[in-house]
Protein backbone atom coordinates (compact mmCIF):
# COMPACT_ATOMS: atom_id res chain seq x y z
CA UNK A 1 0.00 0.00 0.00
CA UNK A 2 2.95 2.36 0.93
CA UNK A 3 4.08 1.60 -2.73
CA UNK A 4 1.59 2.71 -4.64
CA UNK A 5 0.67 5.80 -2.53
CA UNK A 6 4.37 6.97 -2.68
CA UNK A 7 4.12 6.31 -6.71
CA UNK A 8 1.15 9.00 -6.73
CA UNK A 9 -1.92 5.82 -6.64
CA UNK A 10 -5.35 7.35 -4.86
CA UNK A 11 -7.42 4.20 -5.29
CA UNK A 12 -5.03 1.68 -3.83
CA UNK A 13 -6.21 -1.38 -2.53
CA UNK A 14 -5.35 -4.81 -1.41
CA UNK A 15 -6.13 -7.58 -4.02
CA UNK A 16 -5.28 -10.62 -3.46
CA UNK A 17 -3.00 -12.17 -1.00
CA UNK A 18 -1.61 -15.37 -1.19
CA UNK A 19 0.69 -17.60 1.39
CA UNK A 20 3.31 -20.65 0.55
CA UNK A 21 2.94 -19.60 -3.03
CA UNK A 22 3.36 -16.66 -5.44
CA UNK A 23 1.11 -13.73 -6.74
CA UNK A 24 1.62 -11.77 -10.35
CA UNK A 25 0.06 -8.55 -11.20
CA UNK A 26 -0.58 -8.03 -15.26
CA UNK A 27 -1.48 -5.06 -16.81
CA UNK A 28 -2.14 -3.35 -20.23
CA UNK A 29 -3.01 -0.07 -21.09
CA UNK A 30 -6.47 -0.79 -20.01
CA UNK A 31 -6.85 -3.80 -18.10
CA UNK A 32 -5.29 -6.15 -15.42
CA UNK A 33 -5.56 -9.05 -13.72
CA UNK A 34 -3.89 -11.03 -10.77
CA UNK A 35 -3.65 -14.05 -9.99
CA UNK A 36 -1.76 -16.54 -7.18
CA UNK A 37 -0.33 -20.28 -7.75
CA UNK A 38 1.99 -22.51 -6.39
CA UNK A 39 4.66 -21.45 -8.68
CA UNK A 40 6.17 -18.60 -9.89
CA UNK A 41 5.83 -18.96 -13.84
CA UNK A 42 2.00 -20.36 -12.68
CA UNK A 43 1.19 -16.66 -11.54
CA UNK A 44 2.18 -15.14 -14.29
CA UNK A 45 0.68 -16.99 -16.67
CA UNK A 46 -2.59 -16.77 -15.28
CA UNK A 47 -2.14 -13.48 -14.38
CA UNK A 48 -1.85 -12.67 -17.71
CA UNK A 49 -4.47 -14.88 -18.70
CA UNK A 50 -6.49 -12.75 -16.68
CA UNK A 51 -5.84 -10.12 -17.72
CA UNK A 52 -6.54 -10.44 -21.48
CA UNK A 53 -9.78 -11.77 -20.37
CA UNK A 54 -11.12 -8.73 -21.15
CA UNK A 55 -10.15 -8.77 -24.61
CA UNK A 56 -6.74 -6.30 -24.31
CA UNK A 57 -4.07 -8.48 -25.40
CA UNK A 58 -1.37 -6.42 -24.64
CA UNK A 59 -0.74 -7.21 -21.12
CA UNK A 60 2.56 -8.11 -19.49
CA UNK A 61 3.87 -8.89 -15.64
CA UNK A 62 4.35 -5.81 -13.87
CA UNK A 63 4.88 -7.17 -10.56
CA UNK A 64 5.55 -10.58 -9.18
CA UNK A 65 6.65 -12.00 -5.72
CA UNK A 66 6.97 -15.22 -4.00
CA UNK A 67 6.48 -15.85 0.01
CA UNK A 68 8.43 -17.80 2.37
CA UNK A 69 7.61 -21.07 2.79
CA UNK A 70 5.45 -21.46 6.27
CA UNK A 71 6.39 -25.04 6.98
CA UNK A 72 2.54 -25.89 7.01
CA UNK A 73 0.69 -27.97 4.22
CA UNK A 74 -1.95 -26.27 2.55
CA UNK A 75 -5.20 -28.06 3.19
Amino acid sequence: MKDCQSKGGVDCRLVLAYENGCGAFAISDAAWGVQADATEIGAEVYAVRACTKTGHQECHVLFKDCSRPNGFATP
